[in-house]
């Protein structure tokens, strides 16, 4: 059985972070889904302490299976932070993973995160991210586009956002592989299929979750969430219950 929970950042943080997170598990093969959010992490495993890794932004879900117990402290960037604070194009590590120590050379102190336990790794985080973090902000027309597309559940128009911003599609779509890792109408579509996966924990029917996450119908909900999280929302909720 693994066992999450999340973590508000210090307020400096705030702008580029959206939460730190801990996942513990007791491992013998114990498995579970990670759906594609649209943002970039850096996990810290806190038992074998290795060097930490990106997880780029994830197109399509990954099940990720525990052979080993496992602790891992993880920082989940907003769409755009990680950009900012690494200083390296999102679409680069789309799908992928990446040593922290590749992309980063110099003032990141994480050597004192991995070396204690779970509430002082997690004081810790925030002290190692805080120096590159001082003078970085998400770009400001990714800011605003995705702040649009989180409020409107992922159903705004892609043509409508990128002229309110004064830019063609193309010029959109470039600004958010630079900086999100996918495209705005992939953004969109996965900040539908959590909205509605969400409204389904709620205990609400398929049909009406469908209808008001912006999916023409069930079906159309079935399909986007085996395209994306690679089972039916009523599969997914099955394992949910189950873990």
């Amino acid at each position: 059985m693994t066992s999450y929970r999340e973590i508000a950042p210090p307020p400096a943080l705030a702008r580029l972070v959206e939460c730190f997170w801990t996942s513990t598990s007791r491992g013998g093969g114990d498995s579970h889904r990670v759906l594609p959010d649209g943002c970039i992490d850096i996990l810290f495993d806190l038992e074998s302490r290795r060097e930490p890794f990106v997880v780029g932004t994830m197109t399509r879900a990954e099940v990720v299976v525990a052979e080993k117990p496992s602790t891992l402290l993880g920082v989940r960037f907003r769409p755009g932070g990680a950009a900012a604070w690494l200083g390296v194009p999102a679409h680069e590590l789309t799908d992928g993973h990446a040593d922290v120590g590749q992309l980063v050379r110099r003032d990141f102190e994480w050597r004192g995160v991995i070396e204690g336990n779970v509430e002082s790794a997690v004081s810790e985080l925030g002290l190692a991210l805080m120096p590159r973090a001082v003078d970085r902000r998400i770009e400001r027309r990714v800011s605003i586009a995705t702040e649009r597309l989180l409020s409107f559940e992922g159903s705004s128009s892609i043509a409508t956002l990128a002229s309110d911003l004064g830019m063609s599609r193309q010029h959109l779509a470039r600004l958010f592989a630079a900086h999100v890792g996918i495209s705005p109408k992939l953004f969109a579509r996965i900040q539908r299929l959590q909205t509605a996966l969400f409204e389904l924990r709620d205990g609400r029917d398929l049909t009406s979750i469908a209808l008001h996450s912006g999916y023409s119908d069930q079906p159309h909900l079935n399909l986007d969430c085996r395209e994306l999280a690679g089972v039916t929302p009523l599969e997914w909720l099955a394992e949910k219950d189950a873990g």
